[in-house]
């Protein structure tokens, strides 16, 4: 479908571009995500949220929920969840309906509920940005804020409930495995921020450092000029991590994403597979990496 005819938006705004990481599977074979932007405004020389963050016409006037239906092709949109706000992480709780999402800009909290249409505002869950959220197998969504104390949208009393954890940066990306919560940290294209992998036990609360996902760089320059970012991985059925590493250098944001996997359950190091791609193009984001049947 295409997108642009399911949105109303202001001639002058700042244009929704994506889905990003708020896109979540509702059990039923429909999805359930919201818009975010990462285009300017016609107006603007470049992607301006900040400055234009409460600008009427020319800001972002906020992400709308959709629920897409594969199988019929119908595409319903719900409405704006977070005025002049853009959602960046969103995940669906099948226990109560709720669909619980963060804001990039400001940080904030929202549910939309599919059963009744109901939509809350939880106020500002994070200091700052936020990013992805994950369902894990205790119920609960699981988050952070900007610098790094672990939140969990509490299924049971459907409210944000704040953990005795810190992992010292923002999460980037997560996956449970055995009742463990492995996490990522790192905010986008900021060096010196964050990449340390973690291990948040669900039940006990406690919170061990792994190390980092790329100890080594194979680069020839000043080692500050480059940044890779753990984006991105799953376990395979031997409890191997696999991921992709956005990498950043100053002369290139983008720079082609490395494949790494890392068996550090046998206390191994990570290996370093190369860049994902062919010889003339490669990828330079791995916002999602799934693995079924160790495919």
């Amino acid at each position: 479908f295409k997108l642009e005819d399911k949105l109303i938006h202001q001639e002058n705004s700042l244009r929704t571009s994506k889905f990003h990481t708020a896109i979540s599977f509702m059990g039923n074979g429909r999805l359930i995500t919201t818009t975010h932007t990462t285009s300017p405004s016609p107006n603007h020389p470049t992607w301006m949220p900040y400055e234009y963050a409460n600008h009427q016409w020319e800001g972002y006037p906020g992400s709308d929920i959709l629920i897409y239906d594969p199988a019929t092709g119908v595409v319903e949109n719900k409405g704006t969840i977070s005025p002049y706000d853009t959602v960046y992480g969103g995940t669906y709780c099948p226990k109560t309906g709720d669909y619980f999402c963060t804001t990039w800009m400001r940080g904030t909290g929202y549910v939309y509920n599919v059963h009744t249409g109901e939509r809350r505002c939880l106020g500002q869950v994070s200091d700052t940005a936020t990013s992805r959220t994950f369902l894990c197998s205790d119920g609960h969504i699981y988050g952070s804020t900007y610098s790094g104390k672990l939140f969990r949208y509490n299924s049971d009393i459907r409210d944000i409930e704040y953990l005795d954890a810190d992992i010292g940066d923002l999460m980037r990306h997560a996956r449970e495995k055995d009742g463990v919560l492995y996490i990522t940290t790192g905010p986008c294209s900021v060096p010196g921020r964050g990449q340390m992998l973690f291990a948040y036990d669900m039940k006990t609360g406690e919170v061990r450092k792994i190390g980092r996902p790329v100890p080594k760089i194979d680069y020839s320059g000043e080692l500050p000029d480059v940044f890779f970012n753990a984006y991105g991985m799953d376990f395979d059925s031997k409890g191997r991590l696999w991921y992709g590493c956005m990498t950043y250098t100053s002369q290139i944001k983008y720079a082609g994403v490395r494949l790494f996997m890392w068996d550090f359950l046998n206390g191994k190091d990570p290996v370093d597979l190369g860049f994902l791609g062919t010889e003339k193009r490669t990828l330079s984001i791995t916002a999602e990496f799934n693995i079924y049947d160790d495919v």
